[in-house]
């Protein structure tokens, strides 16, 4: 096993992990940065729509520190919390203005005011979105990440790329770094490190229709669990409304709806307001569970409903909505005269690790960020906040990470001997087989609508993966590695499950239709730790 030894490691390559690692290195001079894929070319803020919610004081008059803190709030179904919100509502804007003024990262303006649009659930008009023009409509997100990355380089952090990170490195209670399996030498990597942040993105993957890009399976909650830390909220999945059907997959931007969008089911007939009184302006939960019914009813068109773009105007589609209007005619489609066709897509985890305002976790040594950490959102989380999220808490994570490992003064917690890990290994289970399982029970039986019966078989079905995953052949290090994430993603994979079980009510991304309505009585979170192989789940109030 290879050696390395930093202050400060942190786990993801996306907007958190660059932030977290750009911050650490304001305080400690050693800081490594382990990505799945190369630093700043993974992960889901590449593939991110690049806009940020934000209050901007003086550039948005209308609007309020307060007014953005409820609306969060609110679309949250009232169980984040407060102390992270407040975190994100005071911190986004001047966050985002130095990174733009330090990094690089350029901002759409228009005669130096920000562009600014309002997505459903929100009051006002306060995202802003990166100038992404150059860069792949699909992958926009580097319009963020590569400048960061670039910033990141010139402060001397060392970038490992290909890199997943297998397990934590526990000695005494307290994570003193990380094992990591280096995809391409096929290698075992050991970092003693003052202090690990986790910043290695949610878990779409986990479902068989998602968004999300190959490397986010949920490695960071497991990681978490594994070594002492806590999860909560984990049944709050989010579903991305208007993910591209025809004539092409992409994810639609939901600020569409703000300057006049529509949904229409196959008959062409406006639906929205059947399900929520806001209409085509419904947050991301009500707008998803009610494609999903359309369809379900047979009232869908190819597999999906239509988006209804014409009501806008071609002059805001070429100036507010350039780069989508031109992708969408290099595929046949304008949206000024056409009508898209879109259905939900697995999107976002609203949970994960349990942190406080500075992403400590409550286990020594290990913080958190990004949308591996959970709480801010509660049951739904507001279109925009991704982004602010990374960008606030990475820096939150990442100032408290060096801070701690300073304190260290360079005497790190030895590293201990790392894990038993079985390189070769006769069998005639097929992993792949046993990972799309897994995926196609989730997506059909713990999704967009759940109930008891589905939830159990979902729970069964996990346990036949965990079991199977035991007798699967391993040819060399790197299917162990691959084996390893399908371990995480069923222990993931039952966390999401057994809180859903337990929330016996609908709220917010979580819709059980054996109990469609909000119960007062589960007005909080339920937190679940790991006790040997057993998850322990407990509700706490608000």
């Amino acid at each position: 096993m290879e050696k390395l030894t930093c202050d400060v490691l942190v786990v993801g390559g996306g907007l958190a992990g660059l932030m977290a690692a750009i911050e650490a290195r304001m305080y400690v001079e050693k800081v490594a940065l382990a990505s799945n894929a190369p630093v700043g070319r993974g992960g889901n803020t590449m593939v991110s729509g690049a806009g940020f919610a934000a209050y901007l004081g003086e550039e948005m008059p209308e609007d309020s520190r307060q007014q953005f803190l409820q609306d969060t709030w609110n679309g949250g179904r009232q169980i984040g919390d407060l102390r992270l919100i407040e975190t994100l509502v005071d911190k986004a804007g001047p966050a985002l203005l130095q990174m733009e003024a330090g990094n690089g990262v350029k901002l759409q303006r228009v005669e130096g005011k920000v562009v600014r649009r309002r997505p459903p659930g929100h009051t006002f008009a306060r995202q802003v979105s990166t100038v992404f023009s150059g860069y792949p409509y699909k992958t926009r997100g580097l319009s963020i990440t590569l400048p960061l990355a670039r910033s990141a380089l010139n402060l001397g952090i060392l970038g490992l790329d290909h890199c997943p990170a297998m397990e934590l490195a526990v000695h005494d209670g307290r994570v003193c770094g990380a094992y990591l399996l280096d995809g391409r030498g096929k290698r075992l990597i050991g970092v003693n490190a003052g202090a690990v942040v986790l910043a290695a993105g949610g878990g779409g993957r986990l479902f068989a229709h998602t968004n999300n890009t190959r490397d986010v399976g949920g490695e960071a909650f497991a990681l978490a669990l594994k070594a002492g830390a806590e999860l909560r909220d984990m049944e709050f999945v989010q579903f991305y409304p208007t993910m591209g059907v025809k004539p092409v997959k992409v994810t639609i931007s939901n600020s569409l709806f703000g300057h006049g969008a529509v949904l229409r089911n196959g008959s062409g007939e406006r639906f929205m307001e059947r399900y929520d009184p806001r209409g085509d302006m419904a947050t991301r939960d009500m707008m998803s569970r009610a494609i999903f019914q359309e369809v379900e009813q047979g009232k869908g068109i190819h597999g999906g409903v239509y988006l209804d773009c014409t009501g806008i105007g071609e002059d805001i589609l070429l100036n507010v909505y350039r780069d989508l209007t031109l992708f969408l005619r290099k595929h046949g489609c304008d949206p000024a005269r056409d009508w898209l066709v879109v259905y939900p897509s697995t999107h976002f985890f609203c949970g994960g690790v349990k942190i406080d305002a500075r992403g400590y976790t409550g286990v020594p040594g290990l913080f958190a960020a990004g949308e591996a950490a959970g709480g801010l959102h509660g049951a739904n989380r507001l279109a925009g906040n991704a982004l602010s999220e990374a960008l606030v808490f990475g820096r939150c994570a990442g100032e408290a990470a060096g801070k701690y490992a300073a304190g260290l003064k360079g005497v790190l917690p030895p590293l201990p001997e790392p894990p038993l890990f079985s390189f070769r290994r006769e069998g005639s289970v097929s992993l792949e087989e046993v990972v799309s399982t897994l995926r196609k029970t989730l997506w059909e039986n713990a999704a967009l609508v759940r109930d008891r019966q589905s939830l159990e078989k979902a729970r069964d079905t996990i346990a036949v993966c965990e079991s199977a995953l035991e007798t699967c052949r391993v040819s060399d290090e790197l299917e162990m590695g691959y084996i390893y994430r399908a371990k995480n993603m069923c222990l993931v994979g039952r966390a999401v499950v057994e809180a859903a079980l337990l929330r016996e009510e609908s709220r917010g991304n979580h819709y059980r239709k054996d109990f469609p309505r909000e119960n007062e009585a589960y007005r909080g979170s339920f937190l679940i730790r790991l006790v040997g192989r057993e998850l322990v789940l407990e509700f706490r109030t608000r």
